[in-house]
């Protein structure tokens, strides 16, 4: 059996064709995207959406400018214009990197690791609040993430196909 049989038989319903899922997924990323970026940029003492992703990316071990904007599929102005707000926050700090004195190295400060942590639990409360008004069955949707989250880790390990973007 196929790993998408064995995800409509655990959510127990039947799935659209995958061209209508990817279709509703398509729309339904970037409505959910703009709702926690929204609510983040109106919660004081909260990195944005895109520092709070960029902070995230430090914590688990990236620290050059080159790595962020390649991790998070962005040019390097951009993430530095991220890196310039983070570190006026005193998020962030930068020094030369030992290795390459070329490079800069980036790194969470106390208050930055704070902020992450601030940031995460507003995001997990806002998407508690969005599952609370669905009120429908909770163990479907854990499961959707479920194998959502699989499909994505699958397409990651995998690489994206040429010409995909």
């Amino acid at each position: 059996m196929t790993r998408g049989a064995n995800a409509r038989e655990h959510v127990g319903v039947a799935a659209p064709p995958a061209t209508d899922v990817a279709e509703e997924l398509a729309e339904l990323v970037p409505r959910l995207y703009r709702l926690l970026r929204t609510a983040l940029d109106e919660e004081e003492g909260v990195p944005s959406l895109e520092q709070l992703r960029v902070l995230h990316r430090i914590d688990t071990g990236l620290h050059h400018v080159s790595a962020l904007a390649a991790a998070r599929q962005m040019r390097m102005s951009a993430v530095t214009a991220i890196l310039d707000a983070a570190f006026d926050h005193g998020w962030v700090v930068r020094k030369p990197d030992p290795d390459d004195r070329r490079r800069v190295f980036v790194d969470l400060t106390p208050e930055g690791r704070s902020a992450l942590r601030r940031g995460r639990r507003f995001v997990r409360k806002r998407m508690a609040v969005i599952l609370q008004e669905y009120g429908g069955p909770t163990e479907e949707l854990a499961a959707v993430v479920t194998l959502l989250g699989t499909a994505v880790n699958d397409y990651d390990a995998r690489g994206a196909p040429q010409g995909a973007g």
